[in-house]
């Protein structure tokens, strides 16, 4: 038998799964549009990452052969309450 509380945790838990899952989904149908750039393709694919993870920020990095390191090509996200932090 499932407890009330635990009840709630998993409707919890299982509200989260289902919004992760639609906002990768969403980014994945942006993705594959011909009329999407890749930098968009990014910014949103970046955007939902945060939103998963709950992270204040964050950046994508793509291998760049000229280069020992990688080169940034995503937008760093900072939400305005991690200043406080």
């Amino acid at each position: 038998m499932i407890m009330p509380q635990d009840r709630r945790e998993l409707e919890q838990h299982l509200t989260a799964d289902l919004e992760a899952t639609r906002r990768l989904y969403e980014v994945g149908n942006l993705c594959v549009r011909s009329d999407v750039d890749f930098q968009q393709c990014l910014d949103q694919l970046l955007d939902a990452a945060i939103a998963i993870t709950g992270a204040d920020k964050g950046n994508i990095q793509l291998p760049d052969p000229a280069r020992s390191e990688g080169r940034r090509v995503g937008k760093e996200c900072r939400f305005p309450w991690s200043a406080y932090h």
